[in-house]
């Protein structure tokens, strides 16, 4: 059989398990802090971030993604500015058609206002002309009514009235 002092021992072993067990349990729900990890090659710093994920830090590379955010910023703006470029341009495009419409319809206005012209001054020509035929036609008829010993002034009542 045992003896008292093993079965002491026993339950003094027995007690001590469950007090490191409880205490074991208590560490694991408090929180432990984090040991930060750091590797450091030359500027290179290589880290764990609290997420768990490996962290590059390099001055070059903070520059560079600096440089690309200033690019993507100016690209932006140059995109921007390309776009009001485009939309000008079709503006100015579409005023220089009209003003090409314009002309034409000028140009076509100018051709029918010389036709018209040329009507005109063709007219103005045969009226002339037919003037001079009737003026020398009454200067005929004057001359010979003259030496018939017509008097001129008296003339209206001797021609019929039509």
């Amino acid at each position: 059989m045992a003896s008292p002092k093993d079965a002491t021992t026993a339950l003094m072993a027995s007690a001590a398990a469950t007090a490191a067990g409880s205490y074991l349990e208590e560490t694991r729900t408090e929180e432990i802090p984090e040991i930060p990890i750091r590797v450091t090659l030359g500027d290179a710093t290589l880290s764990m971030g609290i997420s768990g994920q490996w962290e590059l830090e390099h001055s070059a590379l903070q520059e560079c993604i600096q440089r690309a955010e200033q690019l993507k910023e100016r690209n932006d703006a140059l995109e921007k500015e390309n776009a009001l470029l485009k939309e000008r341009c079709t503006r100015l495009t579409e005023e220089s058609n009209m003003e090409k419409f314009k002309c034409q319809l000028l140009v076509e206005m100018l051709a029918l206002s010389s036709l018209d012209e040329e009507r005109s001054r063709v007219e103005a020509e045969s009226e002339r002309a037919r003037t001079a035929s009737l003026r020398n036609d009454l200067l005929v008829l004057m001359e010979k009514a003259r030496k018939e010993g017509v008097d001129v002034r008296s003339l209206a009542a001797v021609l019929p009235v039509p």
